[in-house]
């Protein structure tokens, strides 16, 4: 960047006004292209700095994953989503601690799942 600053003083010097102004303009639009860049990479940074936070409350306890903050337990989660596909979906209660995962259709049971007795 700084050549770019050396050839525009040089052209000046020379006095070619007209062509430092068109390096002038051509050095700003660089500008406001890494300008850009530098927003999106540090958007980029907020997103994967909030989803490590995320990541490092995730608790699994088998058969499930447990969010867990401040004390605080929340869930369950889908242990297959959150394995294979690095997403956080929260299971819904089937009955009788029999859980399902409406986005992978994976069943799971949990610790106090009784089996119902036929007769």
């Amino acid at each position: 960047m700084a050549s770019e600053f050396k050839d525009i003083s040089d052209l000046i010097k020379q006095g070619m006004q007209v062509e430092a102004i068109e390096k002038l303009l051509d050095l700003r639009e660089m500008m406001a292209d890494i300008r850009d860049e530098n927003l999106a990479l540090k958007e980029t940074v907020k997103k994967l700095e909030a989803s490590l936070e995320e990541k490092t409350k995730l608790v699994y306890e088998a058969p499930f994953y447990w969010m867990i903050d401040d004390g605080n337990k929340d869930g369950p989660f889908c242990q297959q989503c959150s394995d294979s596909s690095t997403i956080t979906i929260r299971l819904q209660l089937e009955g009788n601690d029999y859980w399902t995962c409406r986005t992978c259709k994976q069943a799971y049971k949990g610790p106090d799942h009784q089996i119902p007795r036929l007769f």
